[in-house]
């Protein structure tokens, strides 16, 4: 099911930073919002309409454990948008409007020279030009020619180019006495979607019903939002499903192929998949053996979130929990394998195994971890 969602009021989107009384007054918020946060709209949606099943709810027998979501992305006027790759950067000082060119950084082994202590190859321009990197979207378009490896320049989107940013003042009050508390003053970044964009998310019912059109909260105030079921899909995330077809023989042949994440990723161990040793950085996944080459990864995120249903300790009874705070490698990360034994039969178990694939090792099925594969030149 291809899940269209539309904010039909402001929105706020809360990051895992800390936003307490008399400590923090800004809350800056994220965009696009992350998948759980679908992931529990979905739910919440479901037992409001079958109201019956929530005392099942995070049971064995809660039949909404079975949903599982894909990713989300953006929609703005009928074009789909992902997160940048981070290896793709903008000359220095170019930054003009809501567009911005992007290249492509090459391999370059700096290990050796003592430019980090990880032995790892380092991404760089070939040439001079002073660069820096940049937050946008890319077109799922433009995504797919990255994967291909046939293009090295790109124009991206900036995230003002989908939304209008109108903050909300508030403060805190006694309920007592309705009297403002000091200390208490706060600020919330909420943001209104221009025209023409909405969310689109990719979600395994598995036998679960959705109404075709249905209203959903969304969101750190539970804003409404219009959710229909888009029922023609989109030619763009067909070719990036079948685009593991084109890309077998350029990665028999280099032996080597990059993972781009399009939602964040939750590992074990950090920044590095459980199934990779840190002194060798290599590894076995489904009987393959791969050595990580290099990798372009953003400052961590944090995740977190509520159970709708959860154990109040001191209360005894339930109630809505907090979840457990993760740290999460950012959207758009991209990790770059070598692979051992690059037969035909091993390249195609690998495809199979990551491409268009959730590989998060924790909350997989709330979107994390949603992996591209993609040539590496």
């Amino acid at each position: 099911m291809l899940a269209k969602i539309t904010p039909l009021d402001i929105v706020f989107f809360r990051d895992g930073k800390p936003f307490s009384w008399g400590e923090e007054t800004w809350a800056e918020g994220i965009f696009p919002p992350y998948p759980s946060t679908i992931y529990g709209a979905l739910r919440t949606m479901w037992f409001s309409e079958n109201i019956q099943e929530f005392s099942k709810a995070n049971t064995e027998k809660d039949k909404t454990a079975k949903i599982e979501v894909k990713h989300i992305c953006i929609n703005s006027s009928g074009y789909l948008y992902f997160p940048l790759p981070l290896n793709l950067i903008k000359k220095k000082d170019t930054a003009k409007g809501d567009i911005l060119e992007v290249f492509s950084l090459e391999l370059f082994n700096f290990a050796k020279l003592g430019v980090s202590n990880l032995n790892l190859p380092l991404y760089a321009l070939s040439n001079k030009d002073e660069v820096e990197s940049c937050e946008g979207f890319i077109d799922a378009f433009s995504l797919k020619e990255y994967l291909k490896g046939e293009r090295e320049n790109f124009d991206i989107y900036v995230k003002n180019a989908f939304l209008d940013h109108e903050p909300k003042i508030g403060i805190g009050r006694n309920p007592l006495i309705h009297t403002t508390k000091e200390g208490r003053l706060y600020r919330v970044n909420m943001i209104r979607l221009k025209s023409g964009v909405f969310f689109v998310s990719e979600i395994e019912t598995n036998g679960i019903s959705f109404p075709k059109r249905h209203l959903l909260k969304l969101g750190a105030e539970g804003k409404c939002c219009l959710f229909e079921q888009d029922e023609q899909g989109y030619e763009e995330l067909k070719e990036l499903g079948n685009l593991s077809t084109k890309i077998v023989h350029d990665i028999e042949k280099t032996r080597k192929f990059k993972l781009y994440f399009a939602t964040p990723v939750i590992f074990e161990n950090g920044w590095l998949p459980s199934w990779i040793d840190r002194e060798s950085l290599k590894g076995e996944y489904k009987g393959i053996i791969l050595k990580l080459i290099s990798a372009c990864v953003g400052k961590p995120v944090y995740i977190g979130g509520f159970d709708m249903k959860g154990k109040d300790k001191i209360r005894e009874k339930d109630r809505p929990q907090p979840k457990k705070m993760l740290r999460a490698i950012p959207a758009g990360s991209v990790y770059f394998f070598e692979i051992e034994n690059p037969t035909k039969e091993n390249v195609i178990k690998i495809i199979d195994s990551f491409h268009y694939k959730n590989i998060s090792e924790e909350r997989k099925k709330e979107g994390f971890g949603f992996s591209l594969v993609g040539i590496v030149k």
